[in-house]
């Protein structure tokens, strides 16, 4: 059973929900007509999202029954772009945008302009996307010209903690590479010419120099102010401090 999706190339993700009816006999799932099949396995009782994904173009998705006489139920069989699973969108046969998982919330109150930490965990579910970084977390003035924020190159899949004040960045505090789908802790430090940040125990290069930016006016989860840096991931345990706390202190509330 196939159906013929007409797309040009890029990542694809085949996520249906399926059940067993009758039989025990092996069912495989595709994303490109059959030449790569994927098996899975089936509950009888409850539906189970099950995934394949490839790169190309034209992707044609579907299901194989390998024995005669075996059943199957599915649901939302949801054909997505990208490279790993997400939330199915339901429709039909017309293709649909996903609204980006952005959420913002008022700074003033929660962000202090003149010291602060940001607490996260954060795990990401790709490391390519986006369109400069991803940027889980991040506060600003309205604008990316004076922010705090975590982010995670593109090329080389490094998370680092930024400060940037009237355009200028003021501090760059890298990491270790991110491992797709592992969760870590991170926290960051700000104050003039006093820059910490630490993950999952380790801390990094402190800045000792830079200015603080403009007072924020919003805190940001899942992209940056442009929408040039949506984050694909899982982000959890946000704290944000009204002080900046001490190196030590990152170390420790960051060790796993």
């Amino acid at each position: 059973m196939l159906q013929a999706i007409v797309l040009a190339s890029q990542d694809n993700v085949f996520q249906p929900f399926v059940k067993r009816i009758t039989g025990t006999g092996t069912i495989n799932i595709t994303v490109d007509g059959g030449t790569f099949l994927f098996y899975f396995t089936l509950n009888s009782e409850i539906y189970t999202q099950v995934q394949v994904t490839k790169t190309a173009a034209n992707p044609s998705i579907g299901f194989q029954i390998v024995t005669n006489g075996d059943a199957i139920a599915v649901d939302m069989a949801d054909m997505q772009g990208g490279a790993f699973a997400s939330s199915p969108i339901p429709t039909t046969t017309v293709a649909v945008t996903r609204n980006a998982g952005v959420l913002t919330y008022p700074a003033p109150g929660n962000v202090n302009a003149v010291t602060s930490t940001i607490y996260m965990e954060m795990a990401p579910n790709t490391v390519t996307d986006s369109v400069t970084a991803q940027v889980p977390l991040q506060t600003d003035n309205g604008s990316n010209t004076d922010r705090i924020l975590f982010a995670i190159t593109l090329s080389s899949a490094v998370p680092y903690y930024q400060v940037i004040a009237v355009s200028a960045v003021q501090a760059t505090i890298n990491f270790s590479n991110s491992a797709v789908g592992a969760m870590a802790k991170y926290a960051g430090s700000a104050q003039v010419a006093n820059f910490n940040a630490a993950k999952g125990g380790t801390l990094g290069t402190p800045v000792l120099s830079g200015a603080m930016p403009a007072a924020a006016t919003t805190i940001r989860f899942g992209d940056d102010s442009a929408s040039n840096g949506i984050f694909y991931g899982t982000i959890r345990n946000v704290k944000i401090y009204s002080t900046a706390l001490s190196a030590a202190t990152l170390q420790a509330m960051t060790t796993p």
